[in-house]
């Protein structure tokens, strides 16, 4: 049967001083306060975690400097000790606001493939996509394109000669893009809308423009003063597939 991946791809298009900001500010609230409130248990995990890790690299280090080990004996205390290394786990954020393609794919796989981009001031990220930090002529969109669709992300480098080659996949990657842009931004040139055209993916919803994005921000504000103090985000996201259906 016909599948659909759990992801989307919006963009509310209006001109300065249409209360981009508020209404975004209020749809990403929950989002926030949970970060905030799970960031003092995280930050517990991850100090735990790097001072074991440390601990065990110092065992390590001594059980190289042994002159008189063997060498059977000693590969295998330190694969033991690998075995005591715990994963330091990421911050508490389930969206950035401003990233490069690289680090977008970074935070993705730290995070099992499930992330977000989303911002009140989407230049930074269509400059991203349009590819300003990629260089030679090339478009930022790729992990874009991919973690919208769910298709495996894999990156395999060199790597360091420490740490030897680095491979990492994402299996069923789920992005969401959620970004505010001011109307200049999508008529800089044409040679922008064609890089544009290139890079957003083929199911972008474009669909908020001037008078009716304003009339979602007074209805995305009044029911976040009402839904405050549930933070609840569904009633939020309720309004806006309600009134892109009108």
């Amino acid at each position: 049967g016909l599948m659909h991946h759990p992801a989307l791809f919006l963009a509310g298009i209006a001109g300065s001083g249409e209360r981009k900001r508020p209404a975004f500010r209020a749809m990403t609230q929950p989002l926030e306060h949970w970060a905030m409130e799970a960031e003092p248990d995280w930050e517990v995990t991850a100090r735990r975690a790097r001072a074991r890790n440390a601990a065990v690299d110092s065992e390590i280090a001594k059980l190289k400097r042994r002159e008189d080990s063997d060498l059977e004996a000693t590969a295998k205390q330190i694969e033991q000790l690998e075995a005591e290394r715990l994963s330091v786990p990421p911050a508490p954020r389930v969206f950035t606001t401003d990233c490069t393609e690289e680090r977008l794919f970074q935070m993705l796989h730290q995070r099992q493939g499930a992330f977000a981009v989303m911002s009140g001031e989407g230049r930074p990220v269509c400059d991203a996509i349009l590819g300003q930090y990629s260089g030679d002529g090339r478009t930022g969109d790729a992990v874009y394109l991919a973690g919208i669709s769910g298709d495996t992300i894999s990156r395999d480098r060199i790597g360091s000669g420490d740490t030897g080659p680095e491979e990492r996949v994402i299996r069923r990657p789920c992005l969401n893009v959620c970004v505010m842009v001011q109307p200049d931004k999508l008529d800089e040139s044409p040679s922008s809308r064609r890089a544009c055209r290139r890079a957003s993916p083929a199911r972008a919803q474009l669909p908020l423009r001037s008078q009716r994005f304003q009339q979602l921000a007074e209805l995305i504000l009044a029911e976040a003063s009402l839904a405050a103090e549930g933070r609840d985000a569904r009633r939020l996201l309720g309004l806006v597939e309600i009134h892109r259906a009108q």
